[in-house]
């Protein structure tokens, strides 16, 4: 995994050093990294934190590794597929649980995510701010009963927050507070 100085990513195969992948971007990246089970990408660049799951990285259960570690040929022999970062809504705020169990991540169209902390999987969209806000901040509240953000336009919004329990398996959310102090 390499950046250059204009902030593109490269992902490229041991030890033959062909491109598999890449993610052209505008930003210089200051830090990169894999995920532990290798099939995420985790950049950060200015004040946000870019998460990439390619395709390129996810390898069928089926493979056989000692097979591939003799053959000088890779499963990735397919052209590099490119991605602008300007397709995706980008993070821009985050905030775990008191119980480290779901985080929600804010992003740069106004939508306010929950996801599950131990598969990453999106559990549902919370709420949304204006589409052409960022979300700039946010809050959870110790019992996870409560959750608040903040535009970058200058409005708040409070939502009140059921966990799933019973034969309720969804999380409910219910208005409580939508607030526009006056400047952003």
């Amino acid at each position: 995994l390499t950046s250059d100085n204009n902030g593109t990513l490269s992902v490229w195969t041991v030890p033959e050093f062909r491109l598999i992948y890449q993610i052209q971007g505008n930003d210089m990246v200051r830090s990169l990294t894999f995920s532990p089970d290798g099939q995420r990408i985790y950049d950060s660049r200015g004040a946000y934190c870019n998460v990439w799951e390619p395709d390129a990285l996810l390898q069928p259960d089926d493979l056989d590794r000692e097979d591939l570690s003799s053959t000088q040929d890779t499963t990735f022999s397919e052209p590099a597929a490119m991605t602008d970062e300007a397709g995706r809504a980008q993070i821009t705020a985050l905030i775990c649980d008191a119980e480290d169990r779901f985080y929600c991540c804010g992003k740069d169209n106004g939508a306010v995510v929950l996801h599950d902390i131990r598969t990453g999987e999106r559990v549902r969209k919370v709420y949304g701010h204006f589409k052409f806000a960022s979300v700039i901040e946010m809050a959870w509240s110790v019992t996870s009963t409560y959750i608040a953000s903040a535009d970058d336009q200058g409005r708040v919004i409070a939502k009140r927050l059921r966990k799933p329990a019973g034969e309720v398996t969804a999380w409910a959310v219910y208005p409580l507070l939508d607030f526009r102090p006056g400047e952003a």
